[in-house]
């Protein structure tokens, strides 16, 4: 029989062990703190049409929350991502209408199509569609504005 010194604290290790959630750890401690700007494109097996390539920004305002910037309007959904590099969008309230542009639905589409993650942290984002098409975002350079006390 164990002690009660002893039950306490495994008791302890057990309910941190339970609150362990792989989704929590990507999305609240490490990853997707940043806005990222989309850098490149490589898709070769989904082809785009037109060369309207407006400036594309994805961030991570909340957990499991997405926000997505487009030429002129912003949308968004949600996400799950593990530890493992698992990534994958849905319920996004994203339209045909809310994208300006070809390009816009294009790279839309390319994310709903995303199936892996590397990076994210203080590095690029990478979402791999597959082995051979993916999406790289650059970390947004944010300026920073000093405020002095008089």
């Amino acid at each position: 029989m164990l002690s009660p010194h002893f039950k306490i604290p495994l008791l302890i290790v057990l309910i941190a062990l339970m609150s362990c959630d792989p989704v929590n750890y990507v999305t609240q401690k490490h990853y997707f703190k940043q806005i990222y700007a989309l850098e490149e494109v490589h898709a070769p097996a989904y082809p785009a049409s037109g060369e309207d390539q407006n400036p594309i920004k994805i961030s991570f305002p909340k957990q499991e929350e997405f926000s997505l910037q487009l030429s002129a309007n912003t949308c968004g959904g949600t996400y799950k991502a593990k530890q493992d590099g698992t990534i994958s969008f849905s319920n996004t309230n994203c339209t045909e209408m809310c994208c300006d542009s070809d390009w816009d639905y294009y790279i839309l589409t390319l994310i709903r199509k995303a199936t892996r993650f590397e990076g994210g942290e203080e590095t690029p984002l990478i979402l791999y569609i597959d082995k051979d098409n993916y999406l790289t975002f650059a970390i947004e350079k944010q300026e920073l504005t000093v405020t002095s006390r008089l």
